[in-house]
């Protein structure tokens, strides 16, 4: 079906767009994806693929309360001035494994602090 959409929209026949430029173009525009965007990257920038828990993510927007991981955290979980961690924590659990820009969230291995979580690269732009 594709193949006849863009064929059609080619020969101008009709005004119409790849479907899969349609659903690329949604897709960046969802708001859910648009803040993982954000989390990835502030992380990113901040830890690079080393290992973090949410709490230690809290403990370093204390102490840079301005920042783009603070500005990422407060619109996933911010709550009258403060980060809530079990928010924020259900929030990285739902986005595991999804791909933004090339960057994904992956949970590693549980310690006594929590469970630890780190933001490696890939080779998709996108899942």
């Amino acid at each position: 079906v594709r193949r006849a959409v863009v064929d059609i929209g080619a020969g101008k026949l009709a005004n119409v767009a790849d479907p899969v430029s349609s659903i690329d173009t949604a897709y960046s525009l969802d708001p859910e994806t648009q803040k993982l965007d954000s989390l990835l990257n502030a992380v990113w920038e901040k830890m690079g693929s080393d290992r973090w828990t949410v709490g230690q993510l809290i403990t370093l927007e204390n102490c840079a309360p301005f920042s783009r991981l603070t500005a990422a955290m407060e619109e996933i979980a911010g709550e009258t001035g403060r980060i809530n961690a079990r928010r924020l924590t259900r929030w990285v659990e739902r986005q595991t494994g999804r791909i933004v820009n090339g960057l994904k969230m992956v949970r590693n291995e549980r310690i006594a602090a929590g469970q630890t979580w780190q933001v490696i690269p890939t080779n998709s732009k996108n899942s």
